[in-house]
């Protein structure tokens, strides 16, 4: 991401996200409301502030050589994940109308960023205790923002939409299974560096793919806001798994693990 960042394109990418969603919003059946408009800035703002912390944070001993620098930083690419997942919730929650249980699922996802913010200063980078106590907490409440809350909007979304949510559940999910499984090892090109680039990936994934929303909405509509059915869309299934099947594929001892469940299954 540094690149991105010392060329100051991400910035000219995301200005001209939101100049295009407000021009394509001018020329659609349903244009964006005040909140459709704020909802692509947030989108623009805490992908900016993502680009900008990761380079911070990866470059901390060139700018400035000490341990609580870098914490510091550390402490802020916490929030700044957070902060991705909440606006994907909000922004395509916004794009399927709030129908089901999304409206709920975005307001608990804001709740975890204003949590992940609150514990962000009681993060350590102490060896001993990393890793345990309030950074667990923050790795299951990010995990909470991406499993159950964007798979259940995966899973719901009207069929005339459900691609675009299913691809950006899959290129960000890609990144994270990367990230997780450790693995490709390389001294060049290795786990971390394909995770920073699927995160990217998925960025420019939910952006482009919206502003397809904004021309031509598949759910959006203009009036009051009523609680009404989200019906499960079963086509999205493969979709949803397809990450989590791509994890097990990576995983060194996959064929003991395989091997142990048959067995438990045999003794049951």
């Amino acid at each position: 991401m540094g690149w991105l960042h010392r060329t100051r394109l991400w910035y000219l990418v995301s200005a001209s996200y939101v100049a295009a969603a407000a021009w394509l919003s001018a020329n659609s059946p349903v244009p964006l409301s005040c909140m459709g408009v704020l909802l692509r800035v947030a989108a623009a703002c805490s992908t900016s502030v993502n680009i900008f912390i990761s380079d911070t944070y990866h470059n901390a001993d060139r700018r400035e050589p000490t341990t609580e620098h870098e914490l510091q930083w550390m402490r802020c690419d916490y929030v700044g994940i957070s902060a991705i997942l909440t606006y994907n919730q909000l922004l395509w929650s916004s794009n399927m109308d709030w129908a089901g249980y999304s409206r709920m699922a975005s307001a608990y996802s804001v709740l975890c960023l204003a949590a992940v913010g609150a514990l962000a200063p009681k993060l350590t980078g102490d060896r001993d205790s990393y890793g345990t106590g309030s950074t667990k907490v923050v790795k299951y409440l990010t995990g909470t923002q991406f499993l159950p809350c964007l798979t259940y909007l995966v899973l719901t979304f009207p069929t005339a939409g459900s691609p675009f949510t299913a691809l950006i559940y899959a290129v960000y999910g890609i990144g994270l299974v990367l990230y997780l499984s450790k693995q490709p090892q390389s001294t060049v090109h290795g786990f971390h560096e394909w995770f920073h680039m699927f995160v990217v990936l998925g960025h420019l994934t939910s952006m482009v793919l919206d502003l397809y929303d904004v021309a031509s909405p598949c759910a959006r509509v203009v009036g009051p806001w009523v609680l009404r059915a989200a019906p499960f869309n079963p086509g999205m299934v493969k979709w949803v798994l397809s990450p989590w099947l791509f994890l097990f594929a990576m995983l060194p001892n996959k064929r003991r693990l395989v091997s142990r469940l048959m067995g438990l299954r045999g003794a049951d």
